[in-house]
């Protein structure tokens, strides 16, 4: 597939590099929020707190909970049942072996890493721009499609 207006080579790493953290974040999103320990008031002096503990993590969870659900929902949206089996177990639920992937989807080497980029960049359009959680003070967010210029 070719996408004409489309920097394919920068929008495919882009998304693998977008869908790369999948794990991270969702290792983060499973984390309990009732794991927050309370504040201890102690008559004691203590070290300058700089922001509060609590709240950093409560929203680098809220954060991770929105980047693993876009990323799930941005997969399930694609059309074709090849592209969103090829992203989940890359990504998603990963195999960590593209032999059984394509064995599973049914694809011969050599046309599996075009169909896999073509997933990628189907994943890159459907993607909406999110914020940056990993600078979260930045305001601008991540647009994983990249255009030609000219």
């Amino acid at each position: 597939m070719h996408f004409s207006r489309i920097n394919e080579e920068a929008t495919i790493e882009n998304a693998k590099k977008f869908l790369s953290e999948y794990r991270h974040y969702h290792r983060i999103e499973l984390r309990s929020v009732i794991a927050l320990q309370s504040p201890v008031i102690s008559g004691m002096p203590s070290g300058d707190s700089k922001g509060n503990s609590n709240e950093d993590k409560v929203i680098s969870h809220l954060d991770a909970q929105a980047y693993c659900a876009t990323c799930r929902h941005a997969i399930e949206a694609i059309e074709g049942d090849t592209y969103r089996k090829i992203l989940s177990e890359t990504y998603i639920k990963p195999v960590y072996n593209d032999d059984l992937i394509m064995s599973d989807v049914g694809l011969e080497h050599s046309r599996f890493y075009d169909v896999k980029n073509d997933a990628l960049i189907a994943f890159a359009e459907i993607c909406p721009p999110i914020p940056d959680i990993k600078n979260p003070d930045d305001v601008a967010t991540i647009d994983l499609l990249v255009y030609k210029s000219g």
